[in-house]
C-alpha cells in the first residue's frame, strides 16, 4: 500500500499524537532511548539480500529521517512555547 504525501503526513501526525502521551513524564534520557530503539527497529525492518546494499539503504533512510527531524524542531518548539504561554 502506498500513500500520497498528504495522507501520509496526516496519518503520521495522528500517530505522533497517540505516542506523545506515552513519552510524557519520563526523563529525557529515557525518552531518547525509547525513540532510539524504535528508530533502530524501523531501520532494521528495511533490508535487501545484500549486506552492503542494506547498509546503504539504511544510511540514506537515517540521513533523510534526521533531515526531517531538524526541519520539525522549530515548528514543534513554537507549538510547545505557545502551549506554555497559554497555560501560564
Amino acid at each position: 500500500m502506498s500513500l500520497d504525501s498528504d495522507k501520509a503526513a496526516t496519518l503520521s501526525l495522528q500517530l505522533a499524537e497517540q505516542i506523545a502521551p506515552l513519552l510524557a513524564g519520563w526523563e529525557p534520557a529515557v525518552q531518547g532511548a525509547a525513540l532510539a530503539d524504535l528508530l533502530a527497529r524501523w531501520l532494521a525492518g528495511h533490508f535487501t539480500g545484500d549486506r552492503g546494499t542494506t547498509k546503504s539503504l539504511r544510511d540514506v533512510m537515517l540521513a533523510e529521517h534526521i533531515r526531517s527531524v531538524v526541519q520539525l524542531i522549530e515548528v514543534n518548539e513554537a507549538q510547545i512555547l505557545a502551549r506554555l504561554k497559554h497555560d501560564a
